[in-house]
C-alpha cells in the first residue's frame, strides 16, 4: 500500500516546485535514502530528495461569510456524533419568549450567514424549558474542538465553501494562533519570541 502525505517546499526546485508549496508526495526508498514522487505545479510527476520537504499539518479557519461561531448548530450536532458517538440536541429561544428554549428537531441549522440564539444538551427535553442545568452553550462546544482536529477538517472538506471554513496547510512544528479580523473570518499566525 502506498503512503501519501502532504508536505511543504522549503525551497524552489526544478521541475516546477515552487518554495512553501504545498504538495501530496508518495514514499520512494533507494537504500537508506527517502525520496518523494511530487505532481508538480504543472500535474507532472517527479522525483525529489525527502530533504527538500517538511511535512504539513492542516488547520480549519473561519471564512469570510462565516458570521457564526466555527461550526454551525447543524454542523455541531454532527461533529459530536461523529466524534463522541453522542446526540447533542439543539434548543433554541422561542420568538415570542426570550427566556424559553424549545427542543428543535429540524436540520436547517446549517446558514453560516445566521445568528442563532441556542443552547445544547445531551438530553432530550420536550416542551419550554427555561435555562437547564445541563444546557451547554455554544462557546463550550466550539472551544473544546482543536482546528487540526480531522473530524473538523473532514466537515470543511464536505462543507467545501472557502467563504464559510478554510483549511490551511502549515509546517508541522510551527507554533501558531488564531487571529480574527474585523469583519470575522480569520487567520493562521505563527507565535512570535519576544524578551523585556
Amino acid at each position: 500500500m502506498e503512503t501519501i502525505k502532504r508536505v511543504i517546499a522549503l525551497h524552489s526546485i526544478e521541475h516546477h516546485i515552487t518554495k512553501d508549496g504545498v504538495y501530496e508526495v508518495k514514499y520512494i526508498h533507494y537504500g537508506q535514502t527517502v525520496y518523494y514522487d511530487v505532481i508538480d505545479d504543472n500535474d507532472k510527476k517527479s522525483t525529489h530528495r525527502a530533504d527538500d520537504f517538511i511535512d504539513a499539518k492542516q488547520i480549519v479557519i473561519k471564512g469570510l461569510d462565516n458570521y457564526y461561531g466555527l461550526l454551525t448548530p447543524y454542523w455541531l450536532v454532527e461533529y459530536t456524533n461523529r466524534k463522541y458517538n453522542k446526540q447533542l440536541y439543539i434548543y433554541d429561544t422561542e420568538e415570542d419568549e426570550e427566556s424559553c428554549f424549545l427542543l428543535q428537531k429540524s436540520t436547517n441549522y446549517n446558514d453560516f450567514c445566521k445568528f442563532y440564539n441556542e443552547c445544547y444538551s445531551y438530553k432530550e427535553i420536550e416542551g419550554k424549558v427555561k435555562c437547564a442545568e445541563d444546557f451547554i452553550l455554544t462557546h463550550e462546544l466550539l472551544d473544546k474542538i482543536s482546528r487540526e482536529d480531522g473530524i473538523l477538517i473532514q466537515i470543511a472538506k464536505e462543507v467545501n465553501n472557502e467563504e464559510y471554513l478554510k483549511i490551511i496547510d502549515i509546517p508541522f512544528d510551527v507554533n501558531y494562533y488564531i487571529s480574527q479580523y474585523d469583519d470575522g473570518s480569520e487567520c493562521v499566525e505563527e507565535n512570535h519570541r519576544k524578551w523585556y
